[in-house]
């Protein structure tokens, strides 16, 4: 068990006021923090020595009496026992993580990590030991990654080694991630662009010289609002997927916390949902340029013959803008040349003769407005 004496107030009563009792009281008590092994506190009756400042007793409500052993927490381990560390990486390679974000929940102005990547056959016991600073204090983190993940973070305090909890996630280019949390509207989804290099972790030393830490790429439009180790900063850059019935010429790109990202299932399906509505946009654009398509070769079919050299010129312009438009739709390619053929046949019957202008000549004959025209025919 851990437990912390809880702290008097900050202003001193007098001795002879009616609060110096509860003063008293309040110097002397002492709070759990945790169990450890994992457990749940209401699962326990803990009966206090108040005059020690400890604990007297510990009996599990169901089983009864118990072996314990408490000791007593700083401040700062406080904090660390009841809130896990969040921490968020990537795996670059299968021999290469890459530490992006982690939180704090610590009261420190500043903290110092080391980021260990031990082998497989290695316990953690066999990395206690800590590093120093430049002004030769230990640093007060170290974070063990083993088979790509983060095995375990321990943290130093007055020369004591504790293991802490934390919860990891893992991210990759390409994943589908909801960022909801952005608050920005039609804005609810999107796919990992890039992850920039931050703190590699590899029992490979020579896997580092072919990476070089990185930022991101676009201007972040947030900031993480928890502590964190200042170096890992945690931008990642993202492609917005906006809720908009169609496909906008340009997506958005920005660069955002990975704290304010979420993957999972959800964040796929809705993905997917939107991109799914974007294609059958796509189709029924295309389905409607072949109907009108097909009105245009009915015309030039059944009154090809009887159009007026005028109606013939506007019905090919029709042809021309409509083929242009088809053909630069992605999913057109597959019957484009079928397309173009039927234009061909269309015109063939209609009369229209297309031909392309190669020259203008200077005016042939002097005082009168005169030119040579020169043409080639399509076939």
């Amino acid at each position: 068990f851990f437990f912390r004496i809880r702290r008097p107030p900050t202003s001193t009563p007098k001795p002879s006021s009616a609060a110096s009792d509860v003063y008293k009281r309040q110097e002397r008590e002492c709070s759990i923090l945790g169990v450890m092994p994992e457990g749940k506190l209401d699962d326990y009756n803990i009966n206090f020595d108040h005059g020690q400042n400890t604990v007297s007793s510990v009996e599990n409500k169901q089983f009864g009496p118990v072996v314990w052993n408490a000791e007593v927490a700083d401040n700062e381990f406080g904090f660390l026992l009841v809130t896990p560390i969040e921490v968020f990486g990537q795996e670059v390679e299968p021999e290469v993580y890459n530490l992006l974000h982690v939180h704090l929940p610590t009261s420190r102005s500043s903290a110092t990590v080391d980021v260990v990547s031990i082998p497989d056959e290695d316990d953690v016991q066999k990395h206690l030991v800590f590093k120093k600073d430049i002004s030769g204090a230990e640093l007060n983190y170290k974070i063990l990654v083993q088979k790509n993940r983060v095995k375990t973070i321990l943290y130093n305090s007055k020369g004591k080694v504790r293991e802490l909890k934390f919860s990891q996630q893992r991210f990759s280019v390409g994943d589908y991630v909801d960022v909801s949390n952005l608050r920005l509207p039609q804005m609810h989804c999107g796919r990992i662009e890039s992850i920039p290099i931050q703190t590699l972790a590899s029992v490979n030393k020579q896997k580092f010289d072919q990476y070089q830490r990185s930022g991101p790429l676009y201007d972040p439009v947030s900031c993480c609002k928890t502590r964190f180790f200042e170096e890992l900063m945690g931008y990642i850059d993202i492609e917005i997927i906006p809720d908009l019935p169609e496909r906008p010429s340009e997506l958005i790109k920005m660069s955002v916390p990975v704290c304010e990202c979420f993957k999972g299932k959800h964040a796929e399906d809705e993905a997917n949902m939107i991109l799914s509505r974007w294609s059958q946009a796509k189709i029924n654009k295309i389905l409607q340029k072949l109907e009108e398509h097909k009105k245009l070769e009915d015309i030039f079919n059944e009154k090809g013959k009887e159009l007026t050299l005028k109606d013939k010129k506007d019905t090919l312009s029709k042809f021309q803008n409509l083929e242009a438009e088809l053909t630069a739709l992605p999913e057109v390619d597959n019957i484009e040349s079928s397309i173009i053929d039927r234009i061909k046949i269309a015109l063939q019957k209609s009369g229209v003769i297309q031909l392309s202008l190669i020259h203008i000549s200077e005016p042939t004959r002097p005082l009168y407005i005169s030119y040579a025209v020169f043409c080639l025919k399509k076939k």
